[in-house]
């Protein structure tokens, strides 16, 4: 039964973590948008799938990247682990690219141990329902570290675990890991200084705390979104310089322990983040940082209204949304509650983590607006910085806000313990509630009299605000009575009147995350459909080619195993966007796109596609263009193969050096359809220009993400062109001696093979 006290507000919240997660748990449904796979994209929106004749109503288009990126790389590098191969290469987006080190796939985070354990997709439903378990657990003992009340600490994970940014982000499966084991690293850092400012037997070595300590910064690290993290990091340093500085005595022993720990730790993860600044350093993310001067790329001022309302500017969702591109990337919401109490709670700034989270706060959003200190890092160039979006320090800004929330709702207990004593407290909620309610009405004569406030703001959408402004308006009023009549009730009712404002808070938060969230049918998660079917069957190596993103968009062909040229990655190969570059505008171009992290090449009638192994193409419309034979057709889409695309592997007669990479594509695009007798490269290749007899051959044995095995027959020595993309992780054995693999044709690789029968191996090391 003392058990059961102490550890009843954890039960609490594990309930409505199960209520929030009904669908998933007793219904069978996933916590992944897949309705958007069979309901806006093509072919799938081709076929009827369970009597939607009409189509496939999807419910938010905007998380799309789940069913695009994460659970894609996240199922491919599970497969080949399985396989007990390390997953370093993605055969299928990009004419090839790396996986293990573009980070998200997370390869090395701890709790994939559950892959192994269940089937893929219960494991990853699975993990996304942990992901929240895990934020609003360790948020809810750090909190009674501090010394708050069970419920005050119950309400601050709540607040955090379905706040407006945690929910945005859910369905990636990886942010919200991020933040779960970074606030643990917080609560260890407690618990290491506190056991030398309170030295008992049991704490006067905390060495299982700085295990935590090492463990938690290394799952947080290992979880798969390195902008969360590193927003993570600034955190725990700063956070740890606080601690540090509070602590009475000689610290620098402390200290160094510290130091100790994160040296393991960069020692631990070098295995991931030497691959991924490998990766970063010869990819096309430098030029992610050119709009940064574009509307959106920081929080805009007005967006800050979404604390107040998180739909004022509609929902994606409901299809209204008019505000400012995008709603997930601004939504901070904590629900009205929530906010209330982050605002009371500075009126205890000088209590030292209240002014140190307000700290947080208050940094974190000058980074996330448009201020001169968050343009500073894209002015300079600042490295990692200047390559990312700010929006994303709202992690920060949410985390410090709910933890705020805490220790105001902390301070409402005090005033229901002794309304008298505490008659101050009393006055200062009210300043808050009746600041709030000045900001309302401020909010409802701007969507009830938009011509005579502010008519640009919103327009025709109004209608849109005003609806939007009801329920929250609801919540502060319900509130501020309740408040009132708490006062006036007695102390034994005062337990029912906590529930209820407990109640306010999760049916606020609750209703937000489930109008966002979509749990779909497992099924809808990549069928098959007749035009699939057909290049399914081709048992050929080639690679596909879409002339619409919205026709298998980029990394679907991940689930089918078909290798595709396009990809969706804010990581790929710099030299692979300058081959695309020159091919969309045909000639030597290597200026990027505007939004550079897709990549669909639509240009079909162009050596790039025969030279890059494109032998299937599909399209919106009919093509008549005479390398290319229709095959198939289904609903709109039209299926077409290349007659003329080049084999995956070929010899080539001749090898044209050049000074560079300007000149490299010059000459590509002069020689066209000669480059399959004729390389280009930068490097010195001896190779004597005599024309390929019938007697030489390539016959490619073996091709795995890993490892490419070919049988060559020549006369004399040759180039082996393989049209993968070159990395400069990939090793070559010919006949089991090691040989350099040359760039050639701009971005892909070549061997050199001597005369006779050859055996070559090609694989990729870490």
């Amino acid at each position: 039964m003392t058990l059961f006290k102490n550890h009843f507000c954890l039960l609490v919240f594990f309930v409505i973590v199960v209520i929030f997660y009904y669908p998933f748990l007793f219904l069978g449904k996933m916590p992944i948008p897949a309705d958007t796979i069979v309901g806006m994209y093509h072919p799938f929106r081709d076929v009827v799938w369970d009597n939607y004749v009409s189509g496939v109503p999807y419910k938010n288009f905007l998380i799309t990247d789940p069913v695009r990126q994460q659970y894609l790389w996240k199922k491919l590098a599970v497969e080949e682990m399985k396989k007990g191969t390390l997953p370093l290469w993605n055969p299928y987006s990009f004419s090839g690219t790396p996986l293990l080190a573009n980070f998200q796939s997370s390869v090395f985070y701890p709790l994939n141990i559950l892959y192994f354990i269940l089937p893929f997709n219960l494991a990853w439903s699975l993990l996304i329902f942990i992901s929240t378990v895990l934020a609003g657990l360790f948020l809810y003992l750090y909190l009674r570290n501090l010394k708050l009340h069970p419920v005050s600490a119950l309400f601050g994970s709540l607040t955090f675990s379905f706040s407006g940014f945690s929910i945005a982000w859910l369905e990636w499966n990886t942010i919200l890991h991020v933040a779960a084991w970074t606030i643990l690293v917080l609560l260890s850092i407690d618990k290491i200084i506190f056991s030398y400012q309170r030295p008992t037997t049991n704490d006067q070595r905390p060495i299982l705390w700085y295990l935590i300590f090492l463990f938690s910064l290394v799952s947080a690290f290992f979880a798969g979104h390195l902008q969360i993290f590193f927003y993570g990091l600034l955190l725990i340093i700063a956070y740890l310089f606080f601690r540090l500085h509070s602590l009475k005595g000689d610290n620098i022993k402390i200290f160094l322990f510290f130091v100790f720990c994160f040296l393991l730790f960069v020692i631990i993860t070098s295995v991931q983040w030497l691959p991924t600044l490998k990766f970063i350093n010869l990819s096309n993310r430098q030029f992610d940082h050119t709009g940064y001067s574009q509307e959106g790329f920081f929080l805009p001022l007005l967006n800050l209204v979404q604390f107040l309302a998180p739909d004022f500017f509609g929902n994606p969702v409901t299809g209204n949304y008019f505000g400012v591109w995008n709603y997930a990337e601004f939504v901070g919401y904590l629900g009205i509650l929530g906010l209330i109490f982050t605002i009371f709670s500075l009126f205890f700034i000088r209590q030292n983590s209240i002014l140190f989270y307000l700290l947080v706060l208050l940094f974190s959003l000058s980074l996330a607006l448009p201020t001169p200190l968050a343009k500073l890092p894209y002015l300079i160039n600042l490295p990692f910085l200047s390559t990312s979006q700010p929006t994303r320090f709202l992690f920060l800004s949410v985390l410090s806000a709910a933890l705020l929330s805490s220790f105001g709702f902390d301070k409402i207990l005090l005033i229901y313990q002794n309304i008298n004593k505490n008659r101050p407290l009393f006055k200062k909620l009210f300043v808050v509630l009746n600041l709030l309610a000045a900001v309302y009405i401020v909010l409802w004569f701007i969507v009830l009299f938009p011509k005579i406030i502010y008519q640009d703001l919103l327009g025709v959408n109004s209608l849109v605000s005003l609806r939007n402004l009801i329920l929250p308006s609801i919540f502060l009023v319900s509130f501020y009575l309740l408040f009132i009549f708490s006062l006036r009730i007695k102390k034994k009712f005062l337990k029912i009147m906590l529930s209820v404002i407990l109640l306010l808070q999760v049916t606020d938060l609750l209703r937000f995350s489930w109008k966002f969230i979509p749990f779909t049918d497992s099924g809808w998660l990549y069928p098959s459909t007749k035009i699939l079917n057909t290049i399914a069957q081709d048992r050929d190596l080639f690679r596909i080619m879409a002339l619409d993103r919205r026709i298998l968009p980029p990394n679907f062909s991940i689930a089918y195993k078909f290798q595709d040229i396009s990809g969706y990655d804010p990581l790929y190969l710099k030299n692979y966007a300058g081959l695309v570059s020159s091919w969309e505008n045909s000639k030597p171009d290597f200026a990027p796109s505007s939004f550079n992290r897709i990549v669909t090449p639509q240009k079909i009638d162009s050596f790039m596609p025969d030279l890059l192994n494109v032998k299937y193409v599909l399209s919106f419309v009919s093509l008549n263009l005479p390398k290319l034979t229709l095959i198939s057709r289904e609903g709109e889409i039209y299926l077409y193969k290349n007659n003329r695309f080049f084999p995956r592997a070929f010899l080539v007669r001749e090898v044209i050096q050049v000074l560079n990479d300007r000149q490299e594509m010059e000459m590509m695009f002069s020689l066209e359809d000669n480059l399959k007798t004729v390389a280009v490269s930068q490097r010195n290749i001896p190779v004597e220009n005599r024309p390929i007899t019938p007697n030489e051959s390539v016959v490619i044995k073996d091709y795995q993400p890993n490892l490419l095995v070919i049988e060559t027959k020549t006369d004399i020595d040759r180039l082996l062109v393989v049209s993968d993309m070159y990395y400069p992780s990939w090793r070559a054995q010919v006949n089991g001696v090691n040989t350099p693999v040359f760039r050639v044709d701009y971005a892909l690789r070549g061997i050199l093979v001597p005369s006779g029968i050859s055996r070559i191996v090609m694989s990729i090391a870490l």
